[in-house]
């Protein structure tokens, strides 16, 4: 089971490194080439737009490493009547006034190896300071996680009072097979019937149509911290466990032990310590909304759910190609993303 996850890891956190990045997974001595590129085929499902025209101005970040797999999601809130705005320089204070909403999703996770291999933080003290400012006089923020650096978002979290988990979290309870009813989901689902979702207008929506039942969600950074107003959107459930870094070490040093008693040679055993010993974390946030002066804020712990990418697999054996299409095609996570946007742009109040 835990070789399943791991491997899932593996594919899961690399989906939104590079604009078409080639990743190569290990399983068992086998090799399967991952290619993860945006999904220029999305179409939204939205039948009557939030706005007919002159709708809120949404600043779209690019220049903190996330200039990719946002197409989607552009392409969405646009037909709901936003007006999108790429914005690739300094955020400041003066520039952020004329937007309503700033959206920062995967912020690092299109950075050269050299930043992932001594990483900065790509949000300056003075830029961080203006974003927590433009917010208290009124902005919307919403931020996604990327980079499971916490240099990708560091300063400008440390701003409004937010902290991710630095490691990964697994929950059983959320990898059990879905009901044949239940819409495809290529990551973990987080359900109504398995109360993983809170109680607020943003998974409620303004009719029983926009109200959500379920959201799918890959390559997750748990919420450690945030402001004691915050409120939960998503969460694990009860039986989640922090899974330490130092795990994913000790797990390679046994298997490499076990391969070397297996080829005849000796080997000392390897000693579980504290440090990689699993953490009860139950019902650790996943989103979180809160206000902070006249502003408000919405926290994920990915960018899954508001993306769309196509992941196309080969297999080792020579067989066709594998094509699959996550994110805002998946579950209720289109609807989730608009009424997200919906309530930061003030019209679920």
């Amino acid at each position: 089971m835990f070789n399943r996850w791991l491997c899932l890891l593996l594919i899961l956190y690399p989906v939104f490194g590079a604009a078409w990045q080639t990743t190569v997974v290990r399983r068992e001595q086998k090799v399967v080439k991952v290619d993860i590129d945006d999904d220029e085929t999305f179409s939204p499902r939205l039948e009557n737009p939030a706005f007919q025209k002159d709708g809120p101005l949404v600043f779209l970040d690019e220049a903190h490493g996330n200039s990719h797999f946002n197409k989607a999601f552009a392409k969405l809130i646009a037909a709901d009547g936003f007006q999108v705005v790429s914005s690739v320089d300094e955020l400041t204070f003066e520039r952020l006034a004329n937007a309503r909403v700033l959206v920062i999703m995967n912020a690092g996770m299109y950075m050269p190896r050299k930043w992932h291999e001594a990483p900065s933080p790509l949000f300056i003290d003075r830029e961080a300071a203006a974003i927590r400012d433009w917010i208290a006089v009124g902005g919307s923020l919403l931020f996604a996680s990327g980079s499971v650096k916490e240099e990708a978002g560091q300063m400008l979290l440390e701003r409004i009072g937010v902290q991710f988990y630095d490691t990964y979290i697994v929950d059983r309870e959320l990898t059990t097979p879905p009901s044949p009813s239940s819409s495809p989901c290529r990551g973990l689902r987080f359900s109504r019937a398995k109360n993983t979702l809170g109680d607020h207008k943003i998974l409620n929506g303004r009719s029983e149509l926009e109200r959500l039942d379920s959201v799918c969600l890959d390559g997750i950074q748990a919420i450690r911290k945030a402001p004691d107003n915050a409120v939960t959107l998503i969460h694990y459930t009860e039986k989640a466990l922090l899974i330490p870094r130092d795990a994913f070490l000790e797990r390679r040093l046994s298997d490499e032990a076990k391969q070397l008693g297996a080829n005849g040679k000796t080997e000392t055993a390897v000693a579980t310590s504290p440090l990689t010993t699993n953490s009860p974390v139950p019902k650790s946030p996943v989103a979180m909304a809160f206000t902070l002066g006249k502003g408000r804020v919405v926290v994920i712990g990915t960018g899954s759910a508001i993306s769309a990418v196509t992941l196309k697999r080969d297999p080792p054996d020579g067989a066709a190609p594998i094509v699959q299409k996550v994110g805002l095609a998946e579950a209720d996570n289109e609807k989730f993303t608009l009424n997200v946007m919906h309530w930061l742009a003030g019209l679920l109040d």
